[in-house]
């Protein structure tokens, strides 16, 4: 993240001394204003004192919003953030007091500093506005965190966009068209109901990935029945040489999973997996219920297996894309692994925390 986008979250360095110059430069303009008025306009020692209180003030609004930065409020315990406020409060009060003890005199020798019971009263109203200052910060910091999750939200959503047409590009390619209405052509000869039909799919097919709406999650049932299309117009290209073997969980269906997660991991499977492979072979999926409720997914073939050099540097865009898709959904809650199985083909196995398919049109 650049530095620009860290002062907008409130994040960056920049959310520590703005906020605090901005706010007491206000201070110090009132202070001085009121030192005039009681003063009967002498300006320049109003300033002084309004400049020289503020200043006193600068570090400690600096210190307080970095407390909020540093020490998060801490969820369920309520007492114990509460109480590590106050004692930030009585820290950075008895600084300033001390700091004052020694600067004051040097400034203003003929004005002394106030007497202890002064000094008492006043230090307990200035405990309450430092906690009032932590306070600030942590609401600073809440609006960073809100503005940082929005600007996370729109860069997801440009993402998805990317990644829709990336997907539908890669299926719309000519060798997948041109595949297809072979298919279709070879149909016409002996079946025209089926090769009427495998049109329909095709239709079906390009209307789904063209036609999503709901955002970044969809139902499960949604993702399977895309992914069920594109498995049985593969079908009528592979013939006998690609089988199926699915087994869906039903408690899964109700699930919300990311948009194009499915699909994609199927076809680099019959792809780069089957096709290559002289007499093909079975692609397994298999999507049922992980610990906690979440979602576990897998997609297996026993095809020509990975590649030399398949996890060296530039290899496995596919799963980084998906793997960093997953990244901004769930964070560090997920868990996406590709390996070679034995003793021939590939595993792709991802497992995504709970998301009910209520969640899915409003992600």
């Amino acid at each position: 993240m650049n530095g620009s986008a860290e002062d907008e979250a409130g994040g960056g360095r920049g959310a520590l001394w703005r906020p605090a110059l901005a706010a007491w430069i206000v201070v110090a303009a009132g202070l001085a204003l009121g030192q005039y008025a009681q003063n009967g306009g002498r300006l320049h020692g109003a300033l002084v004192y309004g400049v020289y209180d503020a200043a006193s003030w600068t570090p400690v609004a600096v210190l307080a919003y970095g407390f909020a930065r540093w020490f998060p409020l801490e969820r369920g315990r309520p007492v114990r953030s509460a109480l590590r406020v106050l004692a930030a409060a009585l820290l950075l009060t008895g600084g300033r007091h001390a700091a004052l003890r020694v600067v004051h005199p040097l400034l203003f020798p003929s004005d002394p500093l106030w007497p202890f019971a002064q000094a008492l009263a006043l230090s307990s109203s200035n405990v309450l506005l430092v906690a009032l200052l932590i306070g600030q910060g942590y609401a600073v910091r809440f609006y960073g965190a809100q503005r940082e999750r929005e600007l996370r939200q729109l860069r997801m959503e440009a993402q998805l966009s990317g990644t829709q047409l990336q997907v539908l590009q890669h299926q719309l390619q000519p060798h997948f068209l041109f595949n297809a209405l072979n298919s279709v052509s070879a149909l016409m000869r002996r079946d025209v109901h089926a090769a009427r039909g495998m049109l329909a799919r095709v239709g079906e097919l390009l209307r789904l990935a063209v036609g999503n709406s709901h955002g970044q999650l969809v139902p499960f049932d949604e993702e399977w029945r895309f992914t069920a299309l594109y498995l049985e117009i593969e079908g009528v290209r592979f013939g006998e040489r690609l089988r199926v073997d699915s087994r869906i969980d039903p408690a899964v269906r109700g699930l919300a999973v990311p948009y194009m997660l499915l699909q994609p991991l199927v076809e680099n499977a019959i792809r780069h997996g089957i096709a290559p492979r002289e007499g093909g072979g079975t692609v397994e999926i298999e999507a049922r219920g992980a610990p906690g409720g979440g979602l576990h997914l897998e997609v297996r073939d026993d095809g020509v297996g990975l590649a030399e050099g398949w996890d060296g540097p530039g290899a496995g865009i596919g799963i980084r894309t998906t793997r960093a898709r997953l990244a901004q959904l769930y964070g560090a809650s997920f868990r996406l692994e590709l390996r070679r199985r034995t003793p021939r083909g590939t595993l792709v196995r991802a497992v995504l925390p709970a998301r009910p398919a209520a969640q899915a049109g409003a992600s």
